[in-house]
């Protein structure tokens, strides 16, 4: 029931493991369905069904259908952080905006300019905030200022000290 609602994507089962949008995922489930290099045309291009969610496209669910159960296949490599759907395809973008439609996508490209963009996006909340607190604090800084020129005006304030009117007199 937990399967069923993701999208499905059919795919072959390589050396490497399955590739989906440039990610590739790998477990030893696969093991039995990677095709020997000897094989019939028809035997290397069984497509399987999996299964992935666009929130978490860190794992993928391989469906084996000798068995009819689902199985939860990592990324091949285990390092890359979890990214969802959105996030690949900006991704995806970004290098192709760069490089060049023509340009092939390997896992690893995918993978650094991601944190590429990730960097960028942490530095800038890191500077609008600091902005902020900037403007927060000039505007601070101009009311008391504002408020110590109008009371020394009135001259409620000597030498920057406060004067007790009452005692003066």
């Amino acid at each position: 029931m937990r399967y069923s609602l993701l999208p499905s994507i059919e795919r072959t089962v390589q050396k490497t493991g399955i590739t989906i949008d440039h990610v590739t995922y790998f477990s030893e489930v696969l093991r039995k369905w990677i095709i020997p290099q000897g094989a019939s045309k028809k035997a290397s291009s069984r497509l399987f069904i999996c299964k992935r969610d666009p929130r978490d496209i860190s794992k993928i669910y391989f469906y084996d259908p000798d068995i009819n159960k689902y199985f939860e296949i990592p990324y091949r490599n285990i390092k890359n952080p979890k990214i969802n759907l959105y996030e690949l395809r900006n991704t995806i973008a970004k290098i192709k905006a760069d490089r060049g439609e023509t340009h092939s996508i390997d896992e690893t490209t995918l993978f650094q300019t991601y944190h590429r963009m990730k960097k960028i996006e942490e530095n800038s909340k890191i500077k609008t905030k600091k902005a902020r607190r900037q403007k927060s604090s000039k505007k601070h800084l101009n009311e008391k200022l504002k408020a110590h020129l109008c009371m020394e005006k009135k001259g409620y304030l000597f030498n920057d000290k406060p004067v007790d009117r009452k005692s003066v007199v």
